[in-house]
């Protein structure tokens, strides 16, 4: 019985991994960096899927893109970098109790070097954000 348990979460876990997105650097034209997000076969997570009480909400939704945003805004100011916004690569949220929680892996760019962060936004029912989060991704 524990051996089958391990198979199944051995499994799970070699799904998950196939279906996470890898960050691979490129030259672009003008030789300007680029972040490229490379998926194995079409979309990783059939949309509306929940993980970990976690939702996936689309890079290009509004809300995604407006607390990308606010994160590199509020990064900025506490941190005195001149970061740029560029995409949403991944977008997460769920709800908790006082609102809601968005976890985003957000490109920013400072010059021509383009560079991954992992970003986590709460949201109260009044729509106030605060930043909890904001990491470089290695």
């Amino acid at each position: 019985m524990a051996q089958k348990s391990v198979s199944y979460l051995m499994l799970f876990a070699l799904l998950l991994a196939a279906s996470l997105p890898r960050l691979s650097s490129s030259a672009a034209a003008g030789g300007r960096k680029a972040l490229e997000v490379e998926y194995s076969g079409g979309s990783p997570v059939p949309p509306g899927t929940n993980f970990g009480g976690y939702n996936f909400l689309s890079s290009k939704d509004a809300k995604a893109i407006e607390l990308a945003k606010f994160s590199i805004e509020e990064n900025n100011k506490k941190s005195n970098q001149k970061l740029k916004y560029d995409a949403v690569l991944e977008a997460l949220w769920k709800k908790v109790a006082q609102g809601a929680e968005y976890r985003l892996v957000v490109l920013a760019v400072v010059g021509d070097e383009p560079d991954a962060y992992d970003a986590e936004v709460a949201v109260d029912e009044k729509n106030d954000k605060r930043l909890v989060r904001f990491e470089k991704l290695h």
